[in-house]
This record gives C-alpha cells, sequence and structure tokens, in this order.
C-alpha cells in the first residue's frame, strides 16, 4: 500500500504530555492535509506494560545561595576598592517577570473592535522548563542525573504564584522559603486539576513553544497566548556575578585536572598500571575535594587506544583496560 493511503484518514495515537505545543502544530498541519488527527489515550500505553519502572526521584530541593546568582558591585574598605557579592533574589527576577507579564498586550482578535475585556489581558505565565524553574526560584535539586533541577511546574500571575511540586521534596526551610515569596505548594499533580478549573481566574496564560501540548489541550485555544520565554532571556542575560562564578569554576576544575595530569604523569613513569576506571574515579575525587563541588556534569570519560574513537566512552570496573603509554589517552 501506497505511504499516502496508509496515512490518509489516519488516528495517530499520542501521549500529549510527551509532545511539545510546537512540535504538535508542525505535525498537525501535515497529518491534516491527510484528513487525518491525533488521537489522546488516557493513559500513555507504555507505562502500562512498564512493569520494572524505577521510582521517581525524591531528593529534596535545596536554596541556591543567592551570592552565585547576584551582581557584582564594587565596594571600599581599609585596602581601597574591592568588589563584593550582591544577589539577586527570586523575589527581583518574579517581579521582573510579571512587570513583563503587565506589558504584554492583550490577545484581541482582529475582527473585535474597541478596548480588550478582562478575558482578553495577559494573567500570568505558566513555567514548564525545568531550568527557568529552578532559575527564577533560585532552588536546585536532583532528579536529572548530572544536572541541578527538579521536577516541578510552575505557575507566575500578576498577584500570586503557584509551585506543582512533590510535597516530599520540600524541606521546612524550603517551605518557608516559599511561603515568603508568596508562593504556594501544590502537588506535582494537582497541576491538570489547576487548570481543567481554571483556577488562575480570569484572563490568559501566556506558555512558551516549547510547553507540553497536553498543557496547551487543557487551556483550550481562547485562554493561553504562547511566547517565547522571558525566564529564557533573563537566564541567557548573564550578570557580572554569574559571569565571574563560571570563570571561577573553570579556574578551579582547571587546576582539579592539572592535578589529576600530574598523578597520572608520576604513576606511569613510575612504572605502575592504571586502568581507564581508576584513572576516571581519581579525577573525580580530585574534583570532589575542590570548593562548591557539587557534582559532575557527565560520566567521566577516560578511554585509552582504540576505546578513545568511540563516542563519549565510559569505562566500567570490570572491562576496563590499562593505559596504554604508547597510544592516545582520551579525557
Amino acid at each position: 500500500m501506497p505511504q499516502q493511503e496508509r496515512v490518509h484518514d489516519s488516528r495517530i495515537g499520542v501521549d500529549a504530555r510527551m509532545l511539545a505545543f510546537d512540535k504538535a502544530m508542525i505535525i498537525n498541519e501535515k497529518i491534516n492535509r491527510t484528513e487525518s488527527r491525533f488521537v489522546y489515550p488516557s493513559q500513555n500505553l507504555v507505562d502500562l506494560i512498564w512493569k520494572d519502572k524505577p521510582p521517581k526521584p525524591k531528593a529534596p530541593i535545596f536554596i541556591q545561595p543567592i551570592e552565585f546568582s547576584g551582581s557584582l558591585g564594587p565596594a571600599t574598605g581599609c585596602f581601597g576598592a574591592h568588589y563584593i557579592l550582591s544577589g539577586v533574589s527570586a523575589a527581583t527576577k518574579l517581579n521582573k517577570l510579571r512587570e513583563w507579564i503587565r506589558n504584554q498586550p492583550p490577545s484581541i482578535p482582529n475582527y473585535i473592535k474597541g478596548p480588550a475585556t478582562p478575558e482578553q489581558m495577559q494573567q500570568g505565565t505558566l513555567i514548564t522548563s525545568l531550568p527557568c524553574i529552578a532559575y527564577l526560584l533560585n532552588l536546585r535539586g536532583s532528579d536529572v542525573p548530572y544536572n541541578p533541577l527538579f521536577h516541578a511546574y510552575l505557575y507566575v500571575g500578576l498577584e500570586n504564584a503557584v509551585l506543582f511540586l512533590d510535597r516530599e521534596k520540600s524541606t521546612t526551610e524550603t517551605n518557608e522559603y516559599l511561603k515568603n515569596l508568596g508562593i504556594e505548594v501544590r502537588e506535582y499533580g494537582d497541576l491538570w486539576t489547576w487548570l481543567r478549573k481554571r483556577a488562575w481566574g480570569t484572563g490568559k496564560v501566556i506558555i512558551s513553544p516549547q510547553a507540553s501540548h497536553a498543557i496547551s489541550l487543557m487551556f483550550t485555544h481562547f485562554r493561553y497566548t504562547v511566547s517565547p520565554s522571558y525566564v529564557e532571556r533573563m537566564m541567557a542575560l548573564k550578570n557580572e556575578t554569574e559571569l565571574e562564578g563560571l570563570r571561577r569554576a573553570y579556574l578551579r576544575d582547571g587546576a582539579a585536572f592539572v592535578k589529576f595530569l600530574a598523578w597520572l604523569e608520576g604513576k606511569l613513569q613510575d612504572g605502575y598500571d592504571i586502568t581507564e576506571y581508576e584513572a576516571a574515579s581519581r579525577l573525580t575525587e580530585m574534583r570532589r575535594s575542590g570548593k562548591h563541588f557539587m557534582g559532575i556534569a557527565y560520566k567521566t570519560i577516560s578511554a585509552t587506544g582504540s576505546n578513545a574513537a568511540l563516542s563519549h566512552y565510559t569505562p566500567l570496573k570490570s572491562t576496563a583496560k590499562f593505559i596504554n603509554r604508547d597510544t592516545p589517552y582520551l579525557k
């Protein structure tokens, strides 16, 4: 059967939570030409047969010290001019985001004349990007391997905010912190009930093109506005403290790497045989001993000889090769 006939008048099942809004619009445009459409099963079919699915992470979230998120300002003292770290608080970031929301034009259809109604005004924004949520709230987590992120949704309205989060991850300290920011905490899965009840009130909610298609379906077309993420723009414009933090992090990591190379060279020159796994473990150990260490960015690459040609090779203790002195060694 020709491909065009196979896709004609088809029903394509999809978990809308797993599909970004912008991608869904592109696919919809193409399949509509063949009189096909999406259908949305009530449950993810893969989840129904996934018997040994790992449990969801439960590690607590924690507050990112304000010294790493601020601006570097001049100060004077007995030794003359120097610099101090002046942090940008989550409250300041939230105020800046709310100012942006207020400045967004109402969504008025072309065929309607006259002033905007309350239903057409932008009421808030629903943030689904995990890096954006972590940045905006100055919070960090460990739900995603090698990333300081946590699973959550965040609604920021002009007068209120709601964080949808597994409550087990919030400590007494973070509960108090969020309360002081005026943020209500609800269970992670409560987002869908919140959307269904239109709990944000009157007006439209701004979502990014990368938000899940399921969220746009819950809002329906007349209750949301699609706009590039303003928080991503805030993240991209690094302040001097953030830039200085990057510089210092690279200096600390560079020092650990040079220390490791000196150790490795000395061991090999002294006749010791070092495996790829041992070398990777030693480098991680040296990085861990540095100031402000929170984790590595990915599994450490340690590859000798032919293994150095493999993409992002990571040695296992049971199969690691001894580092060959006569072939390239990739770190």
